[in-house]
């Protein structure tokens, strides 16, 4: 149902936007002697505003479907842990839910040039897919495609940082951008792992394994693996698109792969331009990086790699009254 518009031809034509939304965002860094939080300001921002504008969110209310966002993966990656904060994740759940099933509502009355409509216009919605599933898939894209994204932008630019000379051959030699991305699915990509129930009895490798046991999938060992990757824990810009996991396999193959890259590149393109070094005195094997005091930075726009906690505030929210009065005066 979605793969036309998540096909590398239809993306593509987001590369202009997502190129202007990346260097607006290091432009607001650019004053002499200021520093910025390269996560908050680039890593977890640009998948944001590329995302809703690729739904069809209003621009106005951006900030509400991503603080609804963040909740829902505070949810999902376990996160949420006191009383207070599992039941806000939930209240954002539904209304993250009930939003996006107001936006669908008004594109099949309004039809724009967003993802929704493009699917809508397809005519498998109500047919073979009915409305309150296609809601859920949104719900479930909007997650999935910002936070993983966000991550691999933010592990790409440390392991860039943790060994200065890819970084220097990233920046001397543009072609090996789409290299620098590839790399960081394979060394440090934002998906570890997959958790699975088996269905039945059966032995795997010599381990039984009976029905109901959980089965961890451990992605990262896979890339990691020897057999499979010369010298593997070393992070090299110049392996090219290897054979990594980094978005799954075959049928489980992530459909919005052409997008992460697309984002993922600029992010880092434009980041590393700007950016010198890291601070980080540790090996790039300890597993500890300092980088909140990157140092040496040379051009105004550079910043440093530090992460900030997520606001505790909403927004304000858009399917509250101000939306209703609209609909009653109309």
């Amino acid at each position: 149902m979605f793969q036309d518009q998540f096909s590398a031809r239809a993306i593509n034509r987001y590369a202009g936007l997502i190129e202007k939304a990346t260097t607006s965002l290091l432009a607001r860094r650019a004053a002499p002697g200021s520093s910025g939080d390269a996560v908050a300001d680039v890593a977890r921002t640009l998948p944001s505003l590329v995302f809703a504008r690729w739904l069809g969110v209003p621009h106005s209310h951006a900030p509400s479907f991503w603080y609804w966002n963040a909740r829902v993966g505070d949810l999902v990656l376990g996160a949420a842990q006191e009383e207070r904060e599992y039941r806000t994740s939930l209240q954002s759940l539904v209304k993250l839910y009930d939003y996006l099933g107001d936006l669908v509502r008004q594109r099949r009355e309004q039809p724009q040039d967003d993802l929704i409509s493009a699917v809508l216009a397809g005519g498998a919605i109500g047919d073979t897919v009915s409305e309150e599933e296609f809601i859920g898939m949104l719900t479930h894209l909007a997650f999935a495609g910002g936070e993983t994204t966000s991550n691999l932008i933010a592990n790409g630019l440390r392991a860039l940082l943790m060994h200065p000379e890819q970084l220097e051959a990233a920046r001397e030699n543009p072609k090996l951008l789409s290299g620098a991305v590839e790399e960081a699915l394979r060394f440090d990509g934002p998906s570890k792992m997959s958790v699975r129930i088996a269905a039945e009895d059966l032995q795997l490798d010599g381990q039984d394994i009976h029905a109901g046991d959980r089965i961890f999938l451990v992605t990262a060992a896979a890339n990691r693996d020897p057999r499979q990757f010369d010298d593997p824990d070393t992070f090299d810009v110049h392996r090219g698109r290897t054979s990594h996991l980094g978005f799954g396999y075959g049928i489980h193959f992530c459909i919005g792969a052409p997008l992460a890259r697309l984002v993922a590149g600029s992010a880092l393109g434009s980041s590393y331009g700007s950016t010198r070094t890291c601070g980080c005195s540790r090996p790039a094997t300890s597993g500890s990086c300092r980088c909140s005091t990157a140092a040496s930075r040379t051009s105004p726009s550079a910043t440093d790699v530090r992460r900030s906690p997520a606001s505790a505030a909403p927004p304000p929210d858009p399917t509250s009254a101000p939306r209703r009065r609209r609909r009653t005066s109309a």
